[in-house]
């Protein structure tokens, strides 16, 4: 099926309002906007047996007997949704990761444990700075049960949203910055592999976020100039409280352009990570970054993080389509030799 014939038939799927200028997209970016207009926001309405159970946050809400109190949503995923909160014994802003029900079942305090590791196997490695802080945490319940909550340091937006929301199309990142976020991110695999014995296993563009310095009066101030959102109330994402609109900080306007200094990147979620010595998990990676022993079922290690920041820092750097998207878009998809003939193809180059 050719992928022209593939475009539209996905454009004729999509309502009216986004198929205006579908028909001049590629086929991967009008998938993607198919499944993010199925996936705005977490579904605070699917339970534990669903394998979620949102917590239902709401703005000025106290948790930890009145230590952290919620300002905004930052954003959501899987396992958790990231909100925004002033600590009030410290006066500073943090970050509460709020799992889902079911992961705080599943996991209980699995990447509590590894983030503790983070913080204290070797203060001295340079690798640490690029990895989030753990500051407390703690248990939270609502309907759906228990609920487990880590408190991070707060960063900004990811790159996935610089790269799709903030660059032009099929413009690039100047080399000087990919490489200085390159050696950082290395550094941080390099703390995780030797000091603290994981693996990350979910490298990709959503899981690297900014790390620009923000004072807490910047903060307070970006908060103020955009208020918190939330959906109207008549919309089938309302749950028990009304469904926040994720909302990381904005972009620097004049990051790309060099008019400020570069800010660090930090790789975040641990909640997927791997024990170098025993793997908590069979797998690792999305598929399109995915190391070829892992797809073969070989053994695997340390070095699988690092072709997925490869694949990571080639899209990044051409804005070529990852190998998933390829076969998605019509190549042969019969078992795992079809699946990804392609890939492997082209990774004998």
């Amino acid at each position: 099926m050719s992928l022209s014939l593939l475009a539209r038939r996905w454009v004729a799927k999509l309502p009216a309002c986004f198929r205006s200028n579908a028909t001049s997209q590629s086929p991967a970016v009008i998938f993607e906007g198919m499944f993010r207009l199925n996936h705005l926001e977490e579904g605070l309405t699917r339970t534990k047996e669903e394998r979620a159970g949102y917590f239902p946050a709401a703005l000025d809400q106290s948790l930890a007997n009145g230590r952290y109190t919620i300002l905004r949503k930052l954003g959501w995923g899987t396992a958790a949704s990231v909100w925004l909160a002033k600590d009030e014994k410290q006066q500073s802003h943090v970050a509460l990761k709020i799992m889902t029900a079911f992961w705080t079942e599943k996991q209980g305090a699995y990447e509590e444990l590894i983030l503790s590791r983070v913080k204290t196997a070797n203060t001295d490695h340079p690798g640490r700075a690029y990895l989030p802080q753990l500051l407390d945490g703690f248990d939270v319940e609502s309907h759906h049960g228990k609920h487990r909550v880590l408190v991070t340091d707060v960063s900004g937006p990811s790159l996935h949203a610089l790269r799709h929301d903030h660059l032009p199309k099929k413009s690039l990142l100047p080399s000087s910055i990919l490489k200085q976020w390159l050696r950082e991110l290395l550094l941080a695999l390099d703390y995780l592999h030797t000091e603290v014995g994981v693996i990350h296993s979910d490298i990709r563009l959503p899981n690297i976020l900014l790390d620009f310095p923000k004072s807490e009066d910047s903060l307070l101030q970006a908060v103020h100039d955009e208020p918190p959102k939330f959906y109207p109330t008549d919309t089938k994402l309302q749950g028990p409280v009304p469904t926040f609109v994720s909302q990381p900080f904005p972009v620097p306007s004049d990051i790309i352009d060099g008019h400020t200094p570069v800010p660090s990147v930090k790789l975040i979620d641990l909640g997927g990570a791997n024990w170098v010595e025993n793997h908590t998990w069979h797998t690792c990676h999305n598929e399109d970054m995915r190391a070829p022993e892992v797809i073969l079922r070989h053994p695997w290690g340390p070095p699988a993080d690092i072709r997925a920041l490869c694949c990571v820092a080639r899209s990044t750097a051409s804005c070529c389509l990852g190998y998933t998207d390829l076969y998605i878009l019509g190549y042969p998809s019969s078992g795992l030799s079809g699946r990804y003939s392609l890939w492997l193809e082209q990774m004998r180059h």
